[in-house]
């Protein structure tokens, strides 16, 4: 497990780039990976395992939050995949109505699909947004990323959870309360 996760750590940028930006705690979080993976029926991105070993639970800027499997202080992966699936798929007859935008600022069309939910929820933050993995390729490091209030704000990355949340925290997507030009932290949840 130890020479998986600095394999992986090498090869993400991403990550690299979230701790600069936002420096982590001093003491990292253990998470068993197989039971989570067995729990929540499939694999789950690097870069979001990484984000997770290393920050766990808590919130970036007072306002972002990464869903940790089994997280205390009301942060569970677990407890809250449901009800966000639910919502987008409420809003799904809605969405085309709307624009994702990328970080370069172009946009295009959403769209949900017809078929089965492709989008699996990874967390939240206040204002309700919510954000989802976009399952559209068998290798989840390649999932583009939507994070949405389910009404106007329609964002989507293509590079990951964590190079999103560093184009999202350092401003590059216009969010409100989110936006960059703050010295940024991260606020780990009380142990209950």
């Amino acid at each position: 497990m130890l020479l998986r996760s600095l394999h992986r750590r090498a090869a993400s940028p991403g990550v690299d780039a979230l701790k600069t930006l936002v420096p982590p705690p001093e003491t990292a979080t253990s998470i068993n990976w197989t039971d989570v993976r067995k729990r929540f029926g499939l694999n789950l991105p690097d870069d979001y395992e990484l984000i997770v070993e290393r920050y766990g639970a808590g919130r970036f800027d007072g306002a972002l939050t990464v869903w940790v499997p089994d997280g205390r202080g009301g942060d569970d992966l677990f407890a809250f995949a449901t009800a966000a699936a639910e919502e987008l798929e409420d809003a799904r007859d809605g969405a085309p109505t709307h624009l994702w935008t990328e970080p370069d600022g172009s946009e295009c069309a959403v769209d949900l699909g017809t078929g089965a939910m492709m989008f699996t929820p990874w967390g939240a933050a206040v204002g309700g947004y919510y954000g989802y993995w976009h399952r559209n390729h068998k290798d989840p490091n390649k999932w583009p990323v939507l994070f949405t209030d389910l009404d106007g704000v329609w964002l989507y990355h293509r590079q990951g959870l964590a190079q999103f949340m560093v184009d999202l925290l350092d401003g590059k997507f216009p969010c409100g309360r989110l936006r960059g030009g703050v010295e940024h932290q991260f606020l780990a949840a009380s142990p209950t």
